[in-house]
């Protein structure tokens, strides 16, 4: 998207995560987090996976806001 704002943080071994999306359209936006994770957890309803590159893949409708847990691989 042409605007996204994002927060991120480590708690307890996980990294969490705020997105939102600005653009005011449906969005689909792709993000590389550093690290190895096994998986992503989306917490208010927005659709998150992680792809086989690792990619942060979402799904966000217009001015969306996705929660995201993400678990590292061990």
């Amino acid at each position: 998207p042409n605007a996204l704002s994002l927060k991120a943080w480590r708690l307890g071994g996980k990294v969490h995560l705020v997105i939102c999306d600005l653009t005011g359209k449906a969005s689909a936006p792709r993000l590389q987090v550093p690290g190895r994770y096994a998986s992503a957890i989306c917490r208010d309803g927005a659709e998150a996976t992680l792809s086989a590159d690792g990619a942060l893949e979402l799904k966000l409708p217009p001015f969306g806001v996705a929660l995201v847990r993400l678990t590292p691989a061990e």
